[in-house]
Formats: structure tokens, C-alpha cells, sequence
């Protein structure tokens, strides 16, 4: 009896060692200017798990030793990361210009220029400074 429990408390605290996740935090910046990306993701490379960087380019998530998160946002390349000990990150995403000129952003998504079937317009930065509008949407209507 006293070696089955003795088995049972060694697996149990192999299987703890291992599964322990340590909350990672960091910052995604653009090699260009420095400036921190707001909304790029995060990802945990073979899972279903991830997150976004916020107004600062800052992210959290929770990993383990070894695992490999993945960094990408639209026009930049992507950059794969394994963890060690490290309980902050900083990445420096370099822009993908080759790409960028392919994508098309949308609504609710992002498409290649060949898959469009639709109208596509451009609204400048001037037209929108005109408009002085409140929201987003109010910037787009009737353009």
C-alpha cells in the first residue's frame, strides 16, 4: 500500500513539473519607427491559444517552458519565439512591403487583391479631416 502511494505522489508531482504555465508579458514594436503595434497577434504555435497586444503593444499570455509563440500583424513578417526562463519579451516585427501590396483590408477581415469581387474605394486621411466625425463608421458613410 505504502509503495503504491509513494508511486502515485511521484507521478502526480512529474505530471505538476511539467504542466506548469508562467505568464509571459512583452511588448511588439515596428522595426521602422519603434512605435509599438497595436493589435497583433499572439499565438501559441500548435494550440488554440492566443491573445492581441493592446494600445501600447503590449501583451500576456500564459505558456509553458519550451513553447514556441508566434508573432504576425498584416504587412509585417512573421517571427517565431521559443520560451526559455524569460518572463518578458520584446519583439521587433520588420515589415513585409512584398506582401503588403497583395492585401486588401476589409470590414471584417483581410483578402488578396485577385479575390475581391466587389468595389473597392479609398478614403484619405484628408477626407476624413474634413468630415470631423465622432466615430469610425460616420468617417465611412455615404463615401
Amino acid at each position: 500500500m505504502k509503495i503504491r502511494l509513494l508511486l502515485f505522489l511521484f507521478v502526480s508531482s512529474t505530471f505538476t513539473m511539467y504542466s506548469q504555465q508562467t505568464q509571459v508579458s512583452g511588448t511588439v514594436l515596428s522595426s521602422e519607427d519603434n512605435f509599438p503595434i497595436v493589435g497583433a497577434n499572439v499565438l501559441l504555435k500548435g494550440q488554440n491559444s492566443g491573445t492581441s497586444t493592446d494600445f501600447d503593444g503590449v501583451f500576456q499570455i500564459s505558456a509553458n517552458k519550451g513553447s514556441v509563440l508566434v508573432f504576425s500583424y498584416i504587412g509585417f513578417e512573421t517571427q517565431e519565439v521559443v520560451l526559455a526562463d524569460q518572463k518578458s519579451i520584446q519583439i521587433v516585427l520588420k515589415p513585409n512591403t512584398a506582401a503588403l501590396d497583395e492585401i486588401v483590408v476589409i470590414g471584417y477581415g483581410t483578402q488578396t487583391k485577385k479575390e475581391i469581387t466587389g468595389a473597392v474605394s479609398v478614403i484619405g486621411a484628408e477626407t476624413i479631416e474634413k468630415l470631423n466625425p465622432t466615430r469610425v463608421e460616420q468617417a465611412l458613410q455615404g463615401q
